[in-house]
């Protein structure tokens, strides 16, 4: 299979285009003939030098991909168009970044009818993130015209969380650091936006007042220490 493989020695790291054979999968795994994978943040950081995401020295790079089964694989047949991400992938076991990729069953989804590969990977694992995300809200007991503070809302996660919880009845309060992006964080479905510096003041306070039913971190750090004291 042709493939991007990312291999560091002595600190050095190199990205060569090569054909490789298939390896370190398991019997049972399902076979997947590759259309698209995403370029994910984690990717970057997998292809780091010293990398604290990357498990192995070698690894074909793309933590997820989508395209069609090459065989039969338990009650699918083979042309079922798929979803491959989890676990591994990409950053111990090949990943998506190759013509081919081979996946337990517990890392493929079956892609609705409608969605192509190419949208699963234009939606990717930040919009699996996000939906994941507001799907845990309404577990928690979120009910819809909740308002729900999205952080780093112009981000891959970020902006979709706003674009689902718009959708779902929800009114997503982005908070960026781009003030030139509040017109498309409105067009996505922001209720309002509002700027970064307003979670970064009086951080010596232990609780604040309640302001928002929820929220989405996407930035962490002492953002995420205001959010839980909001």
């Amino acid at each position: 299979m042709r493939a991007l493989v990312i291999t560091e020695s002595d600190g050095d790291v190199t990205l060569s285009v090569d054909e490789v054979a298939p390896h370190g999968f398991d019997q049972g795994d399902a076979h997947v003939a590759v259309e698209y994978s995403g370029v994910n943040y984690k990717d970057a950081m997998v292809a780091a030098a010293r990398s604290r995401v990357r498990r192995v020295p070698r690894v074909v790079g793309g933590v997820d991909a989508a395209g069609t089964l090459a065989e039969p694989f338990g009650a699918l047949s083979a042309g079922t168009a798929v979803a491959v991400h989890g676990g591994t992938l990409g950053v111990e076991r090949d990943g998506g970044f190759a013509t081919e990729v081979r996946a337990p069953a517990r890392w493929i989804s079956p892609l609705p009818e409608g969605l192509t590969p190419r949208a699963a990977m234009i939606v990717g694992t930040a919009g699996w993130t996000a939906m994941a995300s507001v799907l845990a809200l309404e577990h928690a007991g979120l009910a819809p015209d909740a308002e729900v503070l999205v952080t780093g809302a112009t981000g891959g996660v970020g902006s979709q969380a706003v674009f689902y919880l718009a959708r779902r009845g929800y009114r997503p309060v982005a908070s960026t650091g781009s003030p030139g992006a509040a017109e498309w964080l409105h067009a996505l479905g922001a209720a309002a936006v509002i700027g970064r510096e307003e979670l970064s003041d009086r951080p010596e306070r232990v609780l604040g007042s309640e302001r928002w039913d929820g929220a989405i971190d996407c930035v962490g750090g002492p953002t995420f220490a205001h959010v839980l004291r909001a």
